[in-house]
């Protein structure tokens, strides 16, 4: 987008120009909060963020089972097996 201001920019062109500017910086913002909706829906969003940390923390203690040699037999119901 070109703009061309000349010498004597009258109150008109300053807020035509302003106005333009407002209008381009709205629409910037329209798009990034288009491409924001669309990511949160194809994993680069908050709840696909919270899932990765909660599968994290569910690793650590599985290693942290596996180090104490326990075996975690049942999640749901709580249900784990030692190692002899």
């Amino acid at each position: 987008m070109r703009i061309q201001i000349g010498r004597n920019l009258g109150t008109t062109g300053a807020a035509q120009v302003s106005r333009r500017s407002n209008q381009h910086t709205l629409s910037e913002d329209k798009s990034l909060a288009a491409v924001r909706e669309k990511a949160s829906h194809n994993g680069g969003g908050l709840p696909s963020r919270h899932l990765t940390e909660a599968t994290q923390a569910l690793e650590k203690d599985l290693k942290q089972l596996q180090a104490w040699n326990i075996v975690l037999r049942d999640p749901t119901i709580g249900l784990i097996d030692f190692y002899g």
